[in-house]
């Protein structure tokens, strides 16, 4: 269907306007543009499955655009372009791949749904997100991989719901931490620190592989060091309340 100014036009779950180009196993979304707050990709452009998603693709500071446009409509009006009112992206569950800064400076996203399994992460790509806290993950199998990209990345707390395909769940809080270069004058050279409970949590991971065994072990070690005590009773809570491989030692502490 032709939209106006001689653009494709296509039905969608929500407005935006999408640039996209061919790739190997289907389709990458190269830009876009919309004015809603929470951005639904489609698994579909012009028939085939949206696989990738490309360098600097939410960026406002993106680069022009690659590829065909192609409007999605919901409803009446127009997609608009707002890229830093965006607050929450879906990715489809076709999505295999996420280029570099895919969602640079997007200041205002606050929450991520996607779907394993997503193969390749680029580097930063959610560099300037100082608002990203929220993961929605629909894991492929236990080893709910794309846990290890995700919190790998952000040194923010974190707080992931995990869907598995047995039709259990886990949520999941991730401490905040920060690494911190002072200044050691007199010995001409910085000292590294790091600061917050949260960096083992970086570290429950085998082989990309999540380890909720491991994850529970480190709440006395979080207990001790410096934490937000708020966060640990979230983090508790959680755990209580969706059990997922909680043993008897560690439900007890």
């Amino acid at each position: 269907m032709q939209g106006g100014e001689g653009v494709e036009t296509e039905m969608g779950q929500s407005a935006m306007t999408l640039w996209w180009k061919p790739a190997p196993d289907g389709a990458e979304v190269t830009a876009v543009t919309s004015g809603e707050q929470h951005v639904l990709l489609p698994e579909r452009v012009r028939g085939l499955p949206v696989t990738a998603l490309g360098h600097h693709a939410f960026s406002p500071n993106r680069p022009a655009p690659e590829g065909e446009p192609l409007r999605i409509v919901c409803g009446g009006g127009a997609p608009g372009d707002n890229p830093r009112g965006i607050e929450a992206v879906t990715l489809p569950p076709t999505m295999r791949r996420v280029g570099d800064y895919a969602f640079y400076n997007c200041s205002a996203l606050k929450e991520l749904h996607l779907a394993e399994p997503v193969n390749d992460w680029g580097s930063g790509v959610f560099m300037n997100c100082g608002d990203l806290r929220r993961f929605f993950i629909r894991a492929r199998d236990d080893r709910a991989e794309s846990l290890a990209y995700v919190t790998s990345e952000l040194a923010t707390e974190l707080d992931v719901s995990v869907d598995f395909p047995d039709g259990g769940t886990a949520r999941l809080i991730f401490p905040e931490y920060r690494e911190v270069l002072e200044e050691n004058a007199p010995a001409h050279h910085f000292d590294f620190h790091l600061y917050g409970s949260g960096y083992p949590y970086r570290h429950v991971f085998r082989d990309r592989a999540l380890s909720l065994l491991e994850y529970d072990r480190l709440f006395p070690g979080l207990l001790e060091k410096e934490h937000d005590p708020d966060c640990a009773l979230r983090l508790a809570w959680h755990r209580l309340r969706v059990p997922r491989e909680l043993t008897e030692q560690s439900e007890e502490r």
